[in-house]
């Protein structure tokens, strides 16, 4: 809290939003009532279900794969005629790879700031 506390200092449209904020309105109780009538937080799920989950849908694709062999096939050329078709050079190719990585990069960096981390 005590990092946002410092981002915000700066912040002139958080200042103006805090000085010009409505009175809360009176409720008698009303929210706090609501809030003690919902039911308890549920355990998080176990942690083995998103592994068992990748598992099962990879199960799944192989499958599918497996039992239709001819489409698999005609996928895999069309995608490699696909492909093939494209001429690319290897300039081409290094400003592909940077572009790629400079957009895992920024989105990596823009889910992992600790701003966005609740605190415990």
């Amino acid at each position: 809290m005590e990092r946002q506390a410092m981002a915000n200092e700066g912040d002139w449209l958080d200042a103006q939003l805090r000085a010009n904020r409505p009175a809360p309105i009176a409720d008698d109780g009303f929210a706090a009532r609501v809030m003690a009538a919902l039911p308890a937080a549920t355990r998080a799920l176990p942690a083995w279900r998103r592994p068992a989950l990748v598992v099962l849908w990879a199960l799944a694709a192989i499958g599918l794969a497996l039992s239709l062999p001819d489409a698999t096939l005609d996928v895999a050329r069309q995608g490699y005629r696909l492909f093939t078709a494209i001429p690319v050079s290897v300039p081409q190719l290094a400003v592909a790879m940077v572009a790629a990585a400079v957009i895992m990069w920024t989105i990596a960096g823009y889910t992992l700031r600790r701003e966005l981390v609740p605190a415990r």
